[in-house]
């Protein structure tokens, strides 16, 4: 028996603790697994107050908003190269290019917002837990909020 797990079964000898995978109470065991379920169990540290949820939360809503919107060029691209090359009197309209327009930087500003996230992580995951939870739905909010409008004032303007 190493040296952490002795420490381990030392501590649950004194107190309460749940298996991580299946909540037995672990209090006294003799081995460090879990006598309910077989996880092995080892010792380790935490914080309490570092929850990566509003920090994935951020990062899922801006990745959503990079592929949406690089899905979207994606087509209206293929539909500027086919009137271009393949179609060689066709010309190209000005919706497809207003979309381009819209969609590519807002597509860039995603990506802007995925890489600050990847640098600042530790700053965000120090704050309180409320406050991750808190900045992870406003990411969420925003970028989505963001992207429907754009996408109602483009169909406004290309139905119109």
């Amino acid at each position: 028996m190493t040296t952490d797990s002795a420490a381990l079964i030392d501590w649950l000898a004194s107190h309460d603790a749940k298996c991580p995978a299946c909540d037995h109470a672990l209090r006294g065991i003799p081995d460090p697994i879990c006598p309910e379920c077989g996880t092995p169990l080892e010792l380790g540290v935490r914080a309490p107050n570092i929850r990566h949820s509003g920090w994935v939360a951020a990062l899922i809503a801006c990745a959503m908003g990079f592929g949406f919107d690089a899905v979207v060029v994606t087509i209206v691209s293929w539909e500027i190269v086919v009137k271009t090359f393949i179609a060689r009197g066709s010309q190209i309209t000005t919706d497809a290019l207003m979309i381009l327009y819209t969609l590519v930087p807002l597509a860039l500003l995603c990506v802007g917002a995925i890489a600050l996230l990847w640098k600042r992580r530790h700053a965000i995951l120090v704050l309180p837990p409320r406050w991750q939870i808190s900045f992870g739905a406003a990411a969420f909010v925003l970028i989505g909020g963001v992207h429907a409008g754009v996408g109602v004032w483009l169909i406004a303007v290309l139905i119109i």
